[in-house]
């Protein structure tokens, strides 16, 4: 009966261990698909932006003149931070930090943006550049207590093709 009872002291703390680890995994799970998904909705609020602001900001008088497309930069640039605005609002988001360039001619390019990188497009685009901080249950903490932040690109162009 000794050997018994002292096993089953050791059998608790294993158990102790187990769930602890499993909390850990599952806290690590959810917050990898939480920033997973985030992510992804912010994409498709960058791209939508991108899009609206290549879309809304065609320079027609700069195509009649030369037959090449153009982009109305200040036109581009406006609409594009409308919709990303718009977009993070609908997802409820706030506190995040929004870029937008326009390469409004054929060609060029943008050193450091996204930053570190340097952007460059053959047909007039508008880049759309987020970094959105989210709130985990587990990576803030070992994040130093603060949110993850979440970094997207996308861009758009026109093109006579």
């Amino acid at each position: 009966m000794k050997l018994l009872a002292g096993k089953r002291g050791q059998t608790l703390a294993s158990g102790a261990v187990a769930v602890l680890l499993l909390l850990v995994v599952a806290s690590g799970l959810v917050d990898g698909l939480h920033l997973l998904s985030t992510r992804q909705r912010c994409l498709q609020v960058a791209s939508a932006a991108s899009l609206r602001g290549a879309s809304r900001g065609r320079d027609y008088a700069y195509f009649l003149s030369t037959g090449q497309p153009g982009l109305n930069a200040l036109t581009a640039q406006a609409e594009a931070v409308r919709a990303a605005d718009d977009g993070m609002a609908r997802m409820g988001l706030a506190g995040y930090a929004l870029q937008v360039e326009v390469l409004d001619v054929p060609g060029g390019s943008i050193d450091d943006f996204p930053p570190g990188r340097i952007w460059t497009a053959r047909e007039p685009s508008v880049g759309v550049y987020l970094v959105v901080p989210v709130d985990t249950l587990l990576m803030g903490p070992i994040n130093g207590g603060g949110p993850v932040d979440v970094h997207v690109f996308a861009a758009s162009g026109v093109t006579t093709q």
